[in-house]
């Protein structure tokens, strides 16, 4: 996956952001990072490691879950598709002024950015695995009908399993079934103007975590 975070120094190359929680209790905490070789000549490179601070997360019954409430940096499980100017960003509650939070104090929203794929599931948050069944959902706002799509796609594959408009409902919820592919992806795309927000985003299914 091509980094298109262009602020950075990982841009334009493979070095993505993984995120690990974990709960430390009390005593003194090693941390290890280590990987296993899933195929001959396979080799991984860790950077910059940090460890940030967070409230503990609610528990919730879904494989995934993100309300965009703790976010440290970037956009959660999402990652730009493409280089972009970044007008996506998380929007913050300001009660009485804007209407661009959709619960709790943040929300993830989009406008301004170009047309066909926007962002998309980062497979170092979310990878889904192959002949497996999934159910995705979330709530949104979106200022136009149709001008923003829910996308399940393989690379590998190149078949589409999901290709659903969002015509400004409150909320979507729709379930595919995986083939034999590793590299399958959820993306918001877009064609045409408007604006776009996420939240509450949920995964139910069997991930490779």
């Amino acid at each position: 996956m091509t980094n298109f975070t262009d602020n950075t120094d990982r841009y334009k190359t493979n070095f993505q952001r993984i995120k690990i929680p974990y709960t430390h209790r009390s005593g003194n905490a090693n941390l290890k990072l280590s990987f296993e070789d899933l195929s001959v000549g396979s080799q991984v490179q860790f950077d910059d490691a940090r460890v940030v601070k967070q409230s503990i997360r609610k528990q919730t019954s879904h494989a995934y879950f993100e309300d965009f409430e703790d976010i440290d940096e970037g956009w959660g499980p999402f990652i730009s598709s493409k280089p972009s100017s970044y007008t996506t960003h998380l929007s913050e509650l300001h009660a009485g002024y804007t209407d661009d939070t959709i619960d709790g104090h943040f929300s993830l929203k989009t406008w301004r950015e170009g047309n066909g794929e926007v962002y998309r599931t980062s497979p170092a948050m979310i990878r889904f695995k192959p002949n497996s069944r999934y159910k995705v959902q979330f709530d949104y706002k979106s200022t136009v009908k149709g001008v923003y799509r829910v996308v399940v796609h393989s690379a590998k594959n190149n078949k589409v399993l999901m290709d659903s408009p969002l015509d400004g409902a409150s909320s979507f919820s729709g379930e595919f079934t995986t083939a034999n592919y590793e590299d399958y992806y959820i993306s918001i795309t877009k064609q045409g103007d408007g604006i776009f927000i996420i939240d509450n985003f949920a995964i139910d299914g069997n991930l490779d975590r």
